[in-house]
């Protein structure tokens, strides 16, 4: 039964499901409980990280120089 409760959590980790929300779901008082369940939640990170390097670069000004 447990196995079925961490595959419960992993599967809505992978789904972004915030670990607040996943704490709820195992009836966990404390969310930093949950918190094992973070590592599978890269995606989100991944697509964070790249919004931001997106944004920062249209900052950047562009050069109109000519490669040696």
């Amino acid at each position: 039964m447990h196995d079925l409760r961490r595959s419960l959590a992993s599967w809505a980790a992978m789904q972004n499901t915030s670990l607040l929300i996943i704490s709820k779901m195992l009836g966990h008082e404390d969310s930093k409980s949950a918190a094992i369940y973070a590592r599978l939640q890269s995606d989100a990170v991944r697509a964070a990280m790249t919004s931001a390097t997106n944004a920062m670069l249209k900052l950047m000004p562009t050069t109109n120089a000519k490669p040696n």
